[in-house]
This record gives C-alpha cells, structure tokens and sequence, in this order.
C-alpha cells in the first residue's frame, strides 16, 4: 500500500496491489486498487483498478504476473501530484517489470504509462526487476 495525493486536492489517496488477483484467464495476473481521499476520509467514488489488461497499459495479464507486488505513490515528475509506480516481479516468466502512471486532476492517468524491464535496467533477464520499490 501507498499514500499520498494524486490529484492535488491536498487530500490522501491509497494505491493497494493486489498481485495474487485472478483476472479472467489469468491466475495470480494482479491488479491494483485506488481508493480517492474526501473531506470524510477515503471513499469509493471515483476508484479505479489498474492491470495490464486495463487500456494504456503496456502488456496484458498473464499467469503469475503479479502485477502490484509493490505499489508506490510518489511525485517523480515535481507536478505537485503523485504518480502510481506498480511493479510485477514475476512477469516474463521472472523477468519482471515496472510500470509508471502519471498523476493528474482527474486521478491516475493511463495515457503515456512508461514500462521498465532489464533491458530498460541493464541488468540480466531473470532479475525480477520490481522486486522491492525504495521509499
């Protein structure tokens, strides 16, 4: 899990992976969760889930991805809105894999999700990349 504010509305959002998330055809795909933050607290209204089969992101879900093994909510482009990071260790058969989504006004965007794997790294196949996300 991660906190901090998408949207800039200087209220806490939660980002919450679910890697072991069956999603259709593939088991252990994952997912991820995000909760908005309101003047009560966190809420339902406007939540949004995130996989690879979730339009704009790169790739498609697939046994034992584990997309959301870690999520983090972070300001990496100093936009004053937190961006989504989601890795998925075991996708490619453990290669594994780090996908990026903006944070704009409207919540989390799927429009130019950036995606790193080894190559991306330049560590070897198999690594696991995503593995752990640093605070």
């Amino acid at each position: 899990m991660s906190i901090a504010d998408i949207n800039g509305d200087h209220r806490a959002d939660l980002a919450i992976g679910i890697p072991f998330e069956t999603l259709g055809r593939a088991f252990r795909g994952g997912d991820v969760l995000v909760l908005r933050g309101s003047a009560g607290g966190l809420t339902t209204t406007g939540a949004g889930r995130y996989s690879q089969n979730t339009p704009g992101i790169p790739g498609s879900a697939e046994n034992n991805d584990t997309f959301g093994s870690q999520v983090r909510l972070a300001d990496f482009n100093r936009d004053g809105k937190a961006d989504l990071a989601v890795s998925a260790p075991a996708e490619d058969h453990g290669n594994g894999a780090v996908w990026q989504l903006r944070g704009t006004r409207s919540g989390v965007s799927t429009s130019g999700v950036s995606a790193f794997g080894p190559k991306e790294y330049g560590v070897s196949p198999g690594s696991g990349v995503g593995g752990t996300l640093l605070a």
